[in-house]
């Protein structure tokens, strides 16, 4: 039960999310943060998907924000809809 974590720190992040919801069906959480190298504030995108959605989300995001910074993660022990159920 492989999955990966993905990470984006965009400037039209409400398009992206929305994006991802509709498009993926994934839900995507939002945290406020400050770059501090830019100093600029904004959402940092979070998305847990399945190894094969991360090439067709990136597409989308850079088709978005092509300036957005990505990074992806190996997610292991993923509880919840769409991954695994917890057993009772």
């Amino acid at each position: 039960n492989s999955a990966k974590s993905i990470r984006i720190f965009p400037r039209k992040s409400d398009e992206i999310a929305q994006t991802i919801i509709n498009r993926f069906e994934r839900g995507v959480s939002g945290l406020h943060c400050c770059g501090m190298y830019s100093k600029s504030e904004g959402y940092m995108l979070l998305c847990v998907v399945s190894p094969k959605e991360v090439p067709l989300i990136i597409r989308e995001v850079k088709k978005i924000d092509k300036n957005s910074f990505i990074f992806v993660e190996e997610a292991t022990d993923v509880w919840g809809e769409g991954f695994q159920q917890v057993m009772q």
